[in-house]
């Protein structure tokens, strides 16, 4: 591998796992920390409340989104060798994402009635798209 080759694998790798920090993170945010906050505020703000918040969060998670899209297909397109178990694996990984990536651009729309379970169910997705991170990291040298 040239050195070029190297550091676009690096900084590939780095835009991977801060664009999927931010994202699982702002759901994780949301579902544990943003949501309840909004059920406990009163009726007559919560809307705007959580309309601010999405508001807010949004340019990261787009952000969060075409970093996963771009650093996910160079590191697919730049596989080699691995097992059929891995592709499977990732490719269960890969819908999950894309799961996670339309409740994210849902979920960030002002005035979305159903924002804190698009956010939930897109949070428990994240989740279970890291434990695959972690059994993928692992499958080739199995």
């Amino acid at each position: 591998m040239m050195v070029n080759d190297m550091a676009i694998a690096i900084l590939m790798r780095l835009l991977h796992i801060f664009s999927a920090v931010t994202i699982a993170g702002g759901l994780l945010g949301w579902k544990f920390a943003t949501q309840p906050a909004l059920d406990a505020a009163p009726d007559d703000k919560r809307s705007a409340l959580s309309d601010a918040a999405a508001a807010a969060w949004r340019p990261l998670a787009i952000f969060g989104v075409g970093g996963l899209l771009v650093s996910g297909l160079y590191n697919g397109a730049n596989l080699h060798g691995v097992p059929t178990i891995y592709y499977v694996a990732l490719g269960v990984k890969v819908l999950l994402a894309l799961h996670i990536f339309a409740s994210v651009i849902l979920a960030t729309k002002p005035g979305n009635p159903k924002r804190g379970q698009q956010m939930a169910g897109a949070a428990w997705a994240a989740v279970a798209v890291i434990l695959i991170s972690v059994l993928l990291r692992w499958l080739p040298s199995l």
